[in-house]
This record gives C-alpha cells, sequence and structure tokens, in this order.
C-alpha cells in the first residue's frame, strides 16, 4: 500500500478547522446521545489524514490536492 502524500496545505488548514468545529460542540455539551460519537469518529479520521497528508479518498479517485515540485 502506498501512502504517497496527496493533500495539501491548505486542504489540512481546512481539515484541522473542521475538527475543532466537531469536536468543540461535543467537549462543551451542546451535541449529546449517539450524534456525539459520529461526530468524533468523523474527527479522528480528519485529524489522521490531515497529520499524515494522506487521504484514501483521493487516492481511490486519483486527485491531489498537494503541489508538485517542477526540479
Amino acid at each position: 500500500m502506498n501512502l504517497k502524500k496527496n493533500v495539501g496545505l491548505v486542504d489540512q488548514v481546512v481539515r484541522a478547522v473542521l475538527v475543532l468545529d466537531l469536536v468543540m460542540p461535543c467537549l462543551l455539551g451542546f451535541v449529546t446521545g449517539p450524534v456525539v460519537y459520529l461526530m468524533l469518529t468523523l474527527a479522528l479520521v480528519l485529524s489522521v489524514s490531515c497529520l499524515l497528508g494522506y487521504c484514501w479518498v483521493y487516492d481511490l479517485l486519483k486527485i491531489s490536492t498537494r503541489p508538485t515540485l517542477n526540479t
């Protein structure tokens, strides 16, 4: 399995903001019940893809938001 980075910087920042948007309402108690588990699972997936710089959905669709270096 090839984990070639395919998530660009802007995409990583957007994912990090989305993680915060998903986690904060759960921590502050605005969201309760089974929805909390769904939101935290999605936040975990987004944070892992943000930290690794790899998104399996992008790999499946053969797209990348990471710029290529022309050397």
